[in-house]
């Protein structure tokens, strides 16, 4: 994780209440951070699977996203797809 970063915005407690529960997190803190990362982190999977699968043309796995996703540290592998049978 980089730097910390303080903001201050307006959620809605339940629905911060839920996050906590099933992310099982002590904090309101923790529980944002994680659901940003793992927002992002599904963001980057799905644009491999739709790369992968020509979704968006061959340069579809390497967008300004990728870029972006670099310059705020997100090291996240992308799983590579295997047609069907492949693993046979």
């Amino acid at each position: 994780m980089g730097t910390l970063v303080r903001k201050n915005v307006f959620l809605d407690p339940a629905t911060l209440k839920r996050a906590r529960a099933i992310l099982g997190r002590r904090s309101e803190s923790e529980a944002i951070r994680e659901a940003l990362e793992l927002v992002a982190f599904r963001t980057k999977v799905m644009k491999g699977y739709d790369g992968k699968s020509g979704k968006y043309g061959p340069s579809a796995s390497r967008s300004s996203d990728a870029r972006a996703d670099e310059d705020i540290g997100l090291d996240v592998a992308v799983p590579t797809c295997h047609p069907v049978g492949a693993w046979k």
